[in-house]
């Protein structure tokens, strides 16, 4: 296990067309409480020795930073010594929350943006120039104040903005900044010929507690369990792992077999530019 996601909150305050959350997620919503976060991360801490450093990812499905604790969970797992991150649609930042995120002890901030203009306002139904001002206000504060954390802009790409790579890339070089592509998740009935590689290094936390093999579930079908009664590398090592031989056996839960996000390559991609990020071939 190197990298435990955990759903700080499957609240949004967007509706993406490329995002389950508001149209096919059927499952309850809430923010993660202060006692299941803590949970956690006492679980890491017991853990961590058998390997390398933990990375902790506070966000999965919704937007993490409507949590009203969101800067003090990143702080716990900071001052833990866990490797913190955070994905955002970056609309709820403004200049006091930007600084506080960067004195939090984040490893790394991701903006979520799926094109440039009018490709951008389609898919996710607010002006482009909103999050363009935010990010450029972000990135003046981490220069002014020397915040050493990386940042990155990753895309999710379907049919309606497959040629919004170069764009991304033109709009936002030079700052620093890593690109990563993200082909957008479909579930189809299709022939799975490969096990999947995320199962082999990361587990997710929902928001209640809830334990999954990937963030791919955003409906906690294949519930593994929860953290408030089952620990967390008792899992990774007997339920994950039994799925893991299910992959490698060609035994694919429903799930998993219609997913497509196992398709594809993983690494570089060049788009007239290159490109570092996970990439699926597959429509």
């Amino acid at each position: 296990m190197n990298t435990v996601g955990v759903e700080t909150t499957n609240h949004c305050n967007l509706k993406c067309i490329t995002c389950p959350t508001h149209e096919r997620m059927k499952r309850r919503r809430g923010y993660m409480s202060e006692d299941v976060y803590k949970e956690v991360l006492r679980q890491l801490d017991c853990g961590s020795t058998k390997g390398n450093p933990l990375s902790v990812g506070l966000s999965n499905w919704g937007e993490p930073l409507l949590h009203p604790s969101i800067i003090d969970y990143i702080n716990m797992a900071s001052t833990r010594s866990f490797r913190t991150s955070l994905v955002t649609n970056g609309t709820l930042l403004n200049r006091d929350l930007s600084k506080r995120l960067m004195d939090s002890g984040l490893d790394e901030l991701t903006f979520s943006i799926d094109g440039v203009g009018k490709a951008y306002e389609d898919i996710r139904g607010i002006p482009y120039n909103n999050i363009k001002n935010k990010i450029d206000e972000f990135l003046s504060i981490k220069e002014t104040v020397g915040w050493k954390g990386s940042v990155r802009i990753r895309t999710v790409v379907c049919e309606s903005n497959s040629s919004a790579f170069k764009e991304i890339y033109d709009e936002w070089k030079g700052h620093g900044i890593e690109f990563s592509i993200q082909r957008e998740v479909l579930w189809k009935d299709a022939e799975r010929n490969d096990p999947c590689e995320f199962i082999k290094s990361t587990i997710v936390v929902l928001w209640n507690g809830d334990i999954v093999p990937c963030c791919v579930d955003y409906d906690g079908e294949l519930n593994l369990g929860n953290v408030m009664t089952d620990n967390l590398f008792q899992v990774w090592d007997g339920k994950m792992e039994a799925l893991r031989l299910n992959h490698i056996r060609g035994n694919y839960p429903s799930l998993c077999r219609k997913c497509t996000e196992w398709s594809g390559n993983t690494g570089d991609e060049y788009v007239g530019f290159r490109f570092k990020g996970r990439v699926r071939t597959e429509w």
